[in-house]
């Protein structure tokens, strides 16, 4: 047989390997394996192969890899969510301290930053601040409040927050020092509101950090107002709804100017409130204040004497309710004056209420605006109403009367329409139909009751629209 080129012989007998049989044929020796042949058909013991195991290893930490770097990302997400309490852990860390809603004291001085939170522990995002005067600071400051409709002195300041940054004193405007109760008022969806009852404003630093520093110096702190965790709908002040009601009297008085005198007749109004529940809420004492100025003004009108009077008789007053939405109503005034020599004049005023401390709150802060911005929208709509009219042009004030007339916040209100300002305008009419035969056909002053801004409402009217003829007397 001849393998790789070889003969085979039996190495005893001499005999021939026929077939490549492993015993001779002849004297059955066993032949002798030829070494390169095995070596030949078994390659596998020189170049051992890598076991299957370590590629299952390499599979597996790389499994384990990917776990732990996406067990990593949760960690990370989750961690600060864990830590947001109202302890030193507070997420906002600029945070120097945490005071409670219903804490009995809270001292700030003008640069004290307040971050107020939700019961969610949530930082507010969207809400109304205000500073409502207590007894004590009213007493001993009578300087810190100005005249409401009873003409006592009460006021409170309001101020709208719209992000997470918090706010401080500083953002009020004309603040005196004092102390004042304080309600936080969510104006998103929740519309839950935080009161936090004892707040004391001063112009020295709070606490013992004014051991340390100069009176001169800025520091300042940033506090967080948080609920109680022990009493969280502790500082909740409870749901008020409110509605409003017409209240209309006779009002007889006499009518006279010089030696002409005359019996009027005529219907006046005025509005009052009612709360769903009155032990929260300041309408009580609002629709008090509202009901005596609306009798002092009758009286007046009853006692009006040519001879003796210094101001011109009113001859009508109604009101009406043009806003009312949550704890907040626009009155809008209406007034008809005639003086000694029959000019007749229509007076339009507003006056916005929060109703649940009955006190009076400014338009401007309403309206998110300062009361610079809103005098000079209020500029741009009258220009844009006589663009729209220029018959009236001549009718309308202008340049410092303009000016002098729209800083007066009385004139604004808000309605449905939007943020309105009432101008008075100069024109012809018949004094006659509101008051009897005796007044004469002369110059008189109307109004224009012009739009504005529409604050984002739906029903709201384009800027420049007078919106007289929806709300005036008899219309």
């Amino acid at each position: 047989m001849n393998i790789n080129g070889k003969t085979r012989y039996c190495t005893a007998c001499g005999a021939r390997n026929i077939g490549g049989t492993r015993f001779c044929t002849v004297c059955g020796t066993e032949f002798e394996p030829d070494r390169q042949q095995v070596v030949a058909k078994i390659p596998e013991i020189e170049s051992e192969p890598e076991p299957r195991s370590r590629r299952h290893w390499l599979i597996i930490l790389g499994i384990v890899a990917l776990i732990l770097v996406a067990a990593g990302v949760v960690i990370a997400v989750a961690l600060p969510m864990l830590t947001r309490t109202g302890e030193p852990a507070d997420r906002v860390s600029a945070v120097d301290r945490t005071v409670y809603y219903t804490g009995t004291e809270l001292d700030v001085t003008r640069r004290t930053k307040l971050i107020a939170y939700g019961l969610d522990g949530e930082p507010l995002t969207s809400y109304r601040v205000t500073l409502q005067p207590s007894a004590t600071n009213r007493e001993e400051d009578q300087s810190t409040a100005t005249t409401d409709a009873s003409g006592e002195d009460w006021s409170e300041a309001v101020l709208p927050v719209d992000d997470t940054d918090g706010f401080s004193f500083s953002e009020f405007d004309d603040v005196s020092d004092g102390t004042y109760g304080m309600v936080i008022e969510q104006t998103g969806k929740e519309q839950r509101r935080y009161r936090c009852p004892n707040v004391r404003l001063g112009d020295g630093l709070t606490n013992d950090r004014a051991d340390d520093a100069s009176e001169d110096t800025d520091a300042s702190e940033t506090i967080a107002l948080r609920p109680d965790p022990d009493n969280p709908d502790g500082a909740i002040l409870p749901t008020v709804t409110y509605t409003s009601r017409d209240v209309t009297m006779d009002a007889n008085f006499v009518y006279h100017r010089g030696d002409t005198k005359m019996e009027v007749n005529t219907t006046w109004s005025y509005v009052q409130f009612d709360a769903s529940d009155s032990s929260e809420s300041g309408s009580d004492r609002l629709n008090n204040a509202i009901e005596d100025v609306f009798n002092q003004e009758l009286n007046d009108a009853k006692a009006w004497d040519s001879d003796t009077a210094s101001d011109p008789q009113c001859v009508l007053h109604t009101e009406q309710v043009t806003f009312l939405h949550g704890s907040v109503a626009s009155v809008r005034t209406e007034r008809r004056l005639i003086d000694w020599n029959n000019y007749f004049e229509v007076q339009v005023s507003g006056t916005l209420y929060d109703l649940d401390t009955g006190t009076v709150i400014s338009t401007s802060t309403f309206a998110n605006m300062t009361a610079t911005e809103m005098q000079s929208k209020a500029v741009d709509a009258v220009r844009q109403y006589v663009a729209n009219h220029p018959e009236d042009e001549t009718t309308f004030p202008v340049g410092g009367e303009l000016d002098n007339l729209i800083a007066d916040e009385t004139r604004y209100y808000i309605a449905d329409e939007g943020l309105i300002v009432a101008i008075p305008v100069e024109e012809s009419t018949d004094g006659g139909d509101d008051v009897g035969e005796g007044a004469t056909d002369k110059m008189s002053t109307t109004v224009r009751e012009i739009v504005v801004d529409g604050l984002g409402f739906d029903t709201a009217l384009s800027i420049g629209t007078d919106v007289h003829s929806l709300h005036a007397e008899g219309t």
